[in-house]
């Protein structure tokens, strides 16, 4: 089992993304007064990322990019020439007062709980702010209400707030905005794992039991429920069957609540699985244990956004490469793969046995006389 920089530097062939980054400048607020929103529009594209138009512009009508999403060089849903027209032809929606923005809501939880809210973490836990509404942007009223009775939402304490769907045009007093804390294939910041953290005191930072003679407590995520995807194991069932074989509890993070997902980094003392987003919930403990990330020895098996996260905010996951070959695409997902169960069997066996980091190496011996 490796680090994350030493898989990203002994296997670049699986990564979907190679380029290591992390931001350590703090993230900046800023404000923009008289700013106007273009709502969300679908348009004729050959790609979904331009397949949509959204975008704020200052007071004379210039795009304000650092409120645009992108990943990697993907510019998702930004602007055209059609959006700059439908706030300078009038109608705008006037809010007399300041706001702040929250993001884009993209349908994925992994997407949500990173790309979507890595403006809003820092002002959820700044009182300056309290008061103040949240302007987010959405394709769809289905999607908005979804989001809206989430158990995201309730956890974040956002059903207590003033949030706005920018469904039309909005003219804004003033807008407030902080500088992502993470990017899509592109970066992570070292604020991201405290700024999330901070957000849930009472519920899902359960603290991890110290280490003791006790039997550790390990869970296994799978996937084998899960109807839609990008990545599909289709022995994932024989595969739950061998992490009961080690003892370990088999997780289904798809049926539990936001908090519950977060409980388990406190539950467990070591969480093990395929690439799955559930393991970005990790970052709104503040004590989470330890992650072993089974990756496929296949191109873009891990995605670069787990290297940053890592590395960001100092975590120390393991990563294992395990053998796989490829399988015809279940229906819901982009890919279906064989993994093979000697190989996880090996890697299992070494998270029971406590063999998931190296040993630390002591501290040489001064020979009497040295200096």
């Amino acid at each position: 089992m490796l680090s994350s920089k030493d898989f990203l530097r002994q296997h670049p062939e699986v990564m979907l993304g190679t380029d290591l980054n992390v931001i350590f400048d703090p993230p900046q607020i800023h404000a923009v007064p008289n700013a106007f929103s273009a709502p969300l529009r679908p348009r004729a594209a050959n790609d979904w990322w331009t397949g949509m138009a959204m975008g704020f512009f200052s007071e004379q009508f210039r795009h304000i990019e650092a409120l645009s999403d992108k990943r990697q060089d993907r510019e998702i849903f930004w602007p055209d020439e059609e959006s700059r027209r439908t706030i300078r032809n009038g109608g705008a929606v006037r809010i007399e007062h300041d706001a702040i923005y929250g993001g884009t809501l993209y349908k994925q939880f992994g997407h949500t709980i990173t790309d979507s809210l890595a403006r809003l973490y820092p002002f959820l836990s700044d009182k300056r702010f309290d008061h103040l509404p949240i302007i987010f942007q959405c394709p769809s009223e289905a999607q908005w209400q979804a989001f809206v009775g989430s158990s995201l939402a309730s956890a974040l304490s956002l059903s207590a707030r003033n949030i706005i769907w920018a469904n039309g045009p909005l003219s804004i007093r003033t807008l407030h905005y902080c500088d992502p804390l993470f990017q899509d294939g592109n970066f992570a910041s070292a604020f991201l794992h405290k700024s999330m953290s901070e957000l849930v005191p009472l519920h899902g930072n359960k603290q991890h039991k110290a280490k003791s003679a006790r039997r550790r407590k390990i869970a296994y995520i799978s996937r084998s429920r899960l109807s839609s995807g990008t990545n599909h194991v289709v022995n994932e069932e024989d595969i739950d069957h061998l992490a009961e074989k080690y003892g370990m509890d088999v997780i289904y993070p798809e049926i539990m609540s936001v908090v519950d997902q977060i409980d388990i980094y406190g539950d467990y003392d070591v969480v093990c699985g395929f690439p799955s987003s559930f393991f970005h919930v990790k970052l709104f403990h503040r004590n989470p244990c330890d992650i072993v990330v089974l990756v496929p020895d296949k191109p873009d098996a891990l995605h670069i956004n787990f290297v940053n996260i890592d590395v960001a905010s100092s975590f120390d996951d393991r990563f294992a490469i395990v053998r796989a070959d490829e399988r015809d695409v279940k229906e819901g997902f982009t890919r279906s793969r064989w993994v093979d169960p000697d190989d996880i069997d090996a890697v299992m066996k070494a998270i029971r046995s406590g063999r998931t980091h190296p040993p630390e190496a002591a501290a040489p011996t001064r020979q009497p006389g040295a200096p």
